[in-house]
């Protein structure tokens, strides 16, 4: 039941409801009790200042009513609901809550008035802001998020410097490991780079490497059984020393050379 408390009370004026009396500090309702200190009730729909523990909050706009413990606000209840649904601080702008609206099954999190982050039904959670994270943050079983990120860091450093592969022998097939990278042929004597079947080497159409011959033999680049390599007019030798030439594989087993070449 509603307590019915006199409007525009003036300080120590007292209200008597079922045997209980209330006094007016000029802030709010207190209930006057036996205790040197007695308990402070206030009725207003904005959180009381400056509360002790034990005092108690009833809010006028929800219904809801809140003792004061530790620091916090605890929601005793509310017209409507037996259960608590709310922790809250001492100004009301902070707190966690779990029903907003009715049955709605979504745990609130709230900092300086504004809703932080929620868990829903389904257990999904959303942040609303940056998540900032001390150590390892895994997702879900095995998933190592940090590992992922490295791994995408240490891809893009890839793409900015363009990683090298110097080979000194005189001939030479390329690997899977070779796309998007330089592959330098440094030697004195003519040497031969074979461009490998897809069936042995299933690098992804687009693939693209970068031929340097830094030494003084003569680089050829040879197709192998089955692959074709488009040049113009059919060049496939380097015409000199620190001549470079790129290689782009446009489907299956074609590919196409573009660079200083000689026949």
């Amino acid at each position: 039941m509603a307590i019915d408390f006199p409007n525009s009370p003036t300080t120590n004026d007292t209200h008597t409801v079922n045997g209980r009396t209330y006094v007016w500090t000029g802030d709010y309702w207190k209930i006057s009790g036996t205790s040197s200190q007695g308990i402070n009730l206030e009725i207003s729909d904005t959180a009381p200042v400056n509360p002790i523990q034990g005092d108690m909050w009833f809010e006028s706009d929800t219904g809801r009513t809140y003792t004061y413990y530790d620091g916090f606000w605890v929601e005793l209840g509310n017209t409507a609901q037996a259960l608590t649904n709310y922790i809250i601080d001492a100004d009301s702008d902070t707190k966690i809550q779990v029903e907003e609206s009715a049955d709605e099954d979504i745990i609130r999190f709230d900092t300086a008035g504004v809703e932080r982050a929620t868990i829903d039904a389904s257990g999904t959670v959303h942040v609303a802001g940056d998540v900032d994270v001390t150590g390892n943050l895994s997702v879900g079983s095995n998933t190592d998020v940090e590992a992922s990120i490295d791994a995408v860091e240490a891809d893009i450093t890839n793409i900015n410097e363009l990683q090298q592969n110097e080979q000194t022998g005189t001939t030479y097939t390329l690997a899977l490991t070779d796309g998007g990278k330089v592959v330098e042929m440094n030697n004195a004597s003519a040497n031969t780079l074979t461009v490998p079947p897809n069936s042995s080497v299933a690098f992804p159409v687009g693939t693209q490497i970068l031929v340097v011959q830094a030494g003084a033999g003569q680089t050829t680049l040879a197709p192998d059984t089955g692959v074709t390599i488009n040049s113009k007019d059919g060049n496939l030798k380097l015409s000199a020393q620190w001549c470079a030439a790129t290689l782009i594989k446009r489907a299956t087993d074609v590919w196409v050379v573009v660079g200083d070449l000689s026949a």
